[in-house]
């Protein structure tokens, strides 16, 4: 068990500092994996420095069915919200916003062209890929290999569901490691993830795997031990008998 996990964890990336400097900074993923609830836990704990700083805008090109429930969630949090449905629109934000504010530009996967786009027009910003701990491998090794990313952001680093595609891919691309989240709740401050941390994960599955396969030979070899001792007790028996 300790092979295996210092094997896998010597080949994991190194960490990358998330540079605040950094005016834009683009949060993408699938539906679900948590970029959103990510962008407005970076929004918070910036903001609780330099208030005001952070700006979580939603980015989509149809906001109507996008735009509630980032306007929602900032409004309970106390965060500015902003919605882009273009690069024109982002590229209006950027300019108004200056180097005064941080903008957490919260995107996406289902339609990669959009991420190319951004790419493209915006190549100095920073684009973080954002996956959950039990991610699917097809898709993230998909989007790991399409786009260049900054870092790889991990979510759900709590749950105990346990998938080796986030090593596999981190592995493979080396995409550098970088923050994440762990608790639930919208208020906990978001993590640093390194490898010495996936190793630790890493550790408690292989060791919850391999417990009960350990307890299992255990009780088998005792199971046989006392059958070998009743075996040799009947035949005494017997013995003796005669």
């Amino acid at each position: 068990m300790k092979s295996t996990a210092d094997f896998v964890s010597s080949k994991l990336p190194t960490t990358h500092e998330i540079d605040l400097l950094q005016p834009l900074h683009f949060l993408a993923g699938g539906y679900g994996v948590g970029k959103t609830s990510l962008a407005f836990r970076m929004a918070l704990q910036i903001n609780s420095f330099e208030p005001g700083r952070a700006i979580v805008v939603n980015y989509s090109s149809d906001q109507e069915s996008s735009w509630t429930n980032a306007a929602i969630m900032g409004a309970r949090l106390g965060v500015e919200v902003l919605p882009a449905s273009s690069t024109e629109d982002l590229a209006e934000l950027v300019r108004d916003s200056g180097s005064t504010k941080l903008l957490l530009v919260d995107i996406s996967t289902y339609n990669e062209s959009d991420i190319a786009a951004l790419q493209s027009s915006f190549n100095t910003a920073a684009f973080h890929l954002v996956a959950p701990s039990d991610a699917c491998l097809n898709n993230l090794q998909r989007l790991s290999r399409a786009h260049p990313w900054t870092s790889l952001m991990i979510t759900r680093l709590d749950s105990t569901s346990f998938s080796w595609s986030i090593y596999q891919v981190l592995v493979e691309s080396q995409i550098p490691l970088s923050i994440g989240s762990r608790d639930p709740s919208l208020t906990a401050s978001v993590v640093v993830v390194s490898a010495a941390q996936l190793r630790g994960l890493l550790d408690k599955v292989l060791g919850a795997i391999i417990a009960p396969e350990h307890e299992a030979a255990s009780k088998l070899t005792n199971a046989k031990s006392r059958t070998t001792m009743e075996r040799l007790g009947a035949a005494q028996q017997v013995a003796a008998m005669h």
